[in-house]
């Protein structure tokens, strides 16, 4: 797995892009925050061989990304969401096929200035009810 925030999707794209094609082995699961992905984002960020699940940013800044290779078998939880302004996350469940639960990977970005112990709080939560 593999986390970076971006600054803005669109204007590095290219650098991502470039990196992962560096590496040996290519992480099975890419968080980014920071996309600034919106409704009016008119960018082909497609990695070959990943899925893309993202959220769109109300703001200049913002928003979260996950790429998962298609070799895993990747479900969207749009269901999993923080009741927070400023805060972008985007759920992704990832079935082990071989019997195990399903893993749960989750990309945020917490806008600066978001009380980070309100934050706390609803990451708490969120966990505790994705496990029931």
């Amino acid at each position: 797995m593999f986390h970076r925030n971006i600054r803005s999707s669109q204007k590095n794209f290219a650098l991502l892009e470039d990196f992962i094609c560096s590496l040996d082995k290519r992480p099975e699961i890419l968080a980014i925050t920071e996309t600034r992905l919106n409704a009016n984002s008119v960018c082909n960020v497609d990695l070959l061989n990943y899925e893309l699940y993202h959220t769109d940013s109300p703001t200049s800044a913002g928003g979260a990304a996950i790429y998962i290779t298609k070799t895993l078998k990747s479900i969207a939880r749009p269901d999993i969401k923080f009741n927070m302004q400023l805060v972008e996350s985007w759920w992704v469940e990832i079935d082990p096929c071989n019997g195990k639960a399903p893993i749960l990977i989750g990309s945020i970005y917490r806008q600066p200035g978001v009380n980070i112990e309100e934050f706390a709080k609803q990451l708490d939560d969120l966990i505790k009810k994705s496990a029931e």
